[in-house]
């Protein structure tokens, strides 16, 4: 259902590479990771949106049964917000669970398995550089 891209996170002298599902439909943004048990370490979901959204437009994790990390791009690939995200259980209906919202525009969202960033030493002005 996903195609697939490599993704370099590149900050200063750190840099990480991940295997990146691209997300760039309405309804594969909507299913995203819900359902997966795990990612993996070296993997990562990439949300590609058509026009910039307001720091307002967030994230849900109904569904998603692993705690994530998620980063929000501006248009040039650069993160400017990282935020931690709790498992929410399938049981619950939208309004039950956090919304996650970045508070500043982005065209586009990484989302890694939590503590990702912290362990590779990237965050806030890191830059986004994507292979197809």
């Amino acid at each position: 259902m996903f195609d697939s891209a490599t993704v370099w996170v590149v900050q200063a002298s750190d840099s990480a590479r991940l295997t990146a599902e691209i997300a760039d439909s309405r309804r594969k943004q909507e299913v995203g990771l819900s359902g997966r048990p795990s990612l993996g370490h070296d993997h990562a979901m990439l949300f590609e949106f058509d026009a910039e959204r307001s720091g307002d437009d967030g994230f849900w994790m109904v569904g998603t049964k692993m705690p994530l990390d998620i980063a929000f791009m501006d248009g040039a690939g650069v993160i400017r917000k990282i935020l931690g995200m709790d498992v929410c259980d399938e049981a619950h209906a939208v309004d039950d669970c956090p919304g996650y919202f970045p508070g500043v525009p982005y065209w586009s969202a990484l989302e890694v398995e939590r503590g990702w960033f912290a362990e590779q030493g990237l965050g806030v002005g890191a830059h986004l550089g994507i292979i197809r």
